[in-house]
């Protein structure tokens, strides 16, 4: 069987932190869980790395993460 190339698309939001899995422009697997909003910057990133853990393969070629805010893409930071 041909291993078949995918990618994670992350939407890291206020409410929750969701991603999905897409294989040849099809959403073959969703995962989400609520945003720790109040947390630590640690427990924010721990949500995240899981949900795409759950998601994440040996195909995976790329991961792309949207969040609602402005992003300093030279310093790499989110704008809060």
């Amino acid at each position: 069987m041909k291993n078949i190339e995918n990618i994670i698309g992350v939407d890291l939001g206020g409410t929750n932190i969701r991603a999905g899995k897409i294989v040849e422009q099809t959403i073959i697997q969703t995962t989400k869980t609520p945003t720790p909003s109040s947390g630590t910057e640690r427990e924010v990133l721990e949500k995240l790395f899981s949900v795409i853990d759950d998601c994440l393969d040996e195909n995976t070629k790329s991961i792309g993460v949207g969040v609602p805010s402005v992003v300093d893409v030279e310093k790499g930071i989110v704008m809060m």
